[in-house]
């Protein structure tokens, strides 16, 4: 056995209720799919042709504060689909459990 920090932690889905481990593929899916898009936009800008907005300080700045946002909801996904990977494989090995109808009712 090697070695290394071993630890246990409790991770919250915050508003998101799961029945089925279908459901909670299909968020993965989704968010998977935004990732996809984010990291597009910023290819995009990235290849764009900056000898046009040179000169407009304005618009220099506006796709920075595009850049970062979108750099930002990169990581952000990234750390939600870790989560849910984690949750869908706790659910698989029964170390978690689905919600149920009853757990949802107030």
């Amino acid at each position: 056995m090697g070695w290394g920090t071993e630890f246990r932690t409790n991770i919250y889905l915050s508003r998101q209720v799961f029945r089925t481990e279908g459901e909670i593929e299909e968020e993965i899916t989704s968010k998977k799919a935004s990732l996809q898009k984010s990291k597009e936009l910023v290819l995009m800008y990235a290849i764009g042709n900056w000898s046009e907005i040179k000169d407009k300080e304005d618009d220099i700045y506006t796709l920075q504060f595009m850049i970062d946002e979108l750099v930002q909801d990169i990581s952000t996904t990234s750390v939600e689909i870790y989560k849910l990977e984690l949750y869908l494989d706790a659910v698989k090995e029964g170390k978690a459990k689905l919600t149920t109808d009853e757990e949802t009712q107030d």
